[in-house]
């Protein structure tokens, strides 16, 4: 079959297709597919991951954004009545009617890769594993332990326990971004960590930790929550952090006690 890797890359869509067929053997092997498995694919792209996929799995439902490649992609495959391609946007698009069990495998663009990661992990309906293709520094945001976290650190490790797979040459990708790749792996929990209930107050308070995380937790946050620096501190205290502490060294188990703490003062 035909691998279409000529294909012309939109700059627009900032895509980076990837054509090493090692790499691709090795993201099809850290899927896991079973043969009861639906996989969601995330860009496809041209369709060299697809090809692999389909044999393993008993549905594919390919997401792409490019209607170009749509249309490529229904040609090439018209053959597999395993596959769906769809035209949509992956940061928006209801995984609702897709069903229980499924796992997502995507080449993500860098610009849409964070939204991306959030729509699935946060649905209603999450997968059971995502391996994705990130740009090496957000891998490394992704997995970051206390000391050196991240909004995204929490965001992800919330719902589920990430991993880094492997490291990916610019290189193997056509064009070649500037930048090196890494394969990411999250085995989502059956629920998150944490059972925040109102999830924007609980990120809400995350980011405005974050945005100014040089700060010390007592002065980031006493803005945030509009109390003055003792009282911050006491806060703190009840959830059992020291105020000293920047945003950077919180676990999650810590991010949760603090919202409760601020939650049961009516304060977020």
């Amino acid at each position: 079959m035909s691998s279409d890797s000529s294909a012309i890359a939109k700059k627009s869509l900032g895509q980076h297709f990837l054509i090493n067929r090692g790499v691709l053997n090795r993201i099809v092997d850290f899927i896991e597919i079973q043969p009861d498995d639906i996989i969601l694919e995330i860009g496809p792209g041209t369709g060299l991951l697809t090809e692999l996929i389909l044999s393993l799995s008993k549905k594919v439902i390919a997401i792409e954004l490019d209607q170009d490649l749509v249309s490529m992609l229904r040609h090439k495959f018209n053959s597999y009545s395993n596959l769906e391609v769809i035209h949509a946007d992956a940061r928006d698009w209801d995984a609702g009617s897709i069903g229980k069990n499924y796992k997502v495998v995507g080449n993500l663009p860098y610009y849409a890769a964070n939204p991306i990661m959030r729509h699935f992990l946060e649905s209603k309906n999450p997968p059971s594993k995502m391996v994705l293709t990130v740009q090496k520094e957000v891998a490394e945001s992704i997995v970051a332990k206390p000391g050196n976290m991240r909004i995204l650190s929490v965001a992800v490790q919330m719902y589920g326990k990430p991993k880094i797979a492997g490291h990916i040459r610019p290189g193997s990708f056509n064009p070649p971004p500037k930048v090196t790749s890494s394969i990411i792996s999250i085995d989502l929990y059956s629920e998150p960590l944490l059972a925040v209930g109102d999830r924007e107050s609980f990120f809400g308070l995350v980011r405005s930790a974050f945005n100014s995380r040089r700060k010390q937790l007592r002065n980031s946050l006493s803005r945030h929550i509009d109390v003055t620096g003792a009282i911050m501190e006491g806060i703190l205290e009840m959830a059992g952090i020291s105020p000293t502490l920047r945003a950077q060294d919180l676990s999650i188990a810590d991010w949760g006690r603090l919202h409760e703490v601020v939650k049961s003062r009516n304060t977020c």
